[in-house]
């Protein structure tokens, strides 16, 4: 529905009869695009292969398991 004070979400709900999701999830669409609520999510960067690998290497101890 929205954001609320201090950036926290607000829920809204959109119910159908059996069998017509395509009509709820048409509603839903047209509200989302309609009030321009959404917001992307704050998402941390990817980490990329070097860093993954040396991440792993540190974690995971020895080749023998000791």
């Amino acid at each position: 529905m929205g954001f609320l004070d201090e950036n926290l979400p607000a829920g809204i709900q959109f119910l159908g009869r059996i069998f017509e999701d395509h009509k709820v999830l048409s509603y839903a669409y047209a509200y989302e695009v309609g009030t321009k609520h959404r917001k992307s999510p704050n998402l941390p960067h990817a980490v990329n292969t070097a860093q993954r690998k040396q991440g792993l290497k540190k974690s995971t101890g020895s080749a023998s398991g000791y």
